[in-house]
């Protein structure tokens, strides 16, 4: 009988310890791809205006970083126009990477807005 019982205990135990892990990893690559995202973003503010369009974005790569630290990771960067003067742009960066579980990720997403002349500001 205390047998039966230390081996569930054991095997919860064992259990919990690779739901624990799995979830720090997880909490790891999600930490990763934020970093990682707010760096590009914080590049493509500094761009000028002229650089940003869907050519010269389209040849954005993920950083090698997070390529490392997220295999089969993809870095998605999309402008749209906000007025028909075309003054005002919206970025949209995301990274995304394969899952390995049974756990769906969401991938990480920042959106900034950008306006004619906001590099000059700084």
């Amino acid at each position: 009988c205390i047998r039966d019982s230390a081996g569930t205990v054991l095997v919860a135990v064992v259990q919990l310890l690779a739901v624990v892990t799995r979830q720090q990893r997880l909490c790891q690559e999600r930490s990763l791809a934020t970093r990682e995202i707010g760096n590009v973003m914080e590049q493509l503010m500094a761009q000028p205006w002229d650089d940003l369009t869907d050519e010269d974005l389209a040849a954005w790569e993920l950083p090698e970083t997070a390529r490392n630290g997220l295999p089969g990771a993809e870095l998605q960067i999309e402008m749209a126009a906000e007025n028909e003067a075309d003054n005002l742009r919206r970025l949209t960066v995301q990274i995304a990477w394969p899952d390995d579980g049974p756990v769906a990720k969401s991938p990480v997403r920042l959106v900034a807005w950008r306006s004619r002349g906001q590099e000059d500001e700084s």
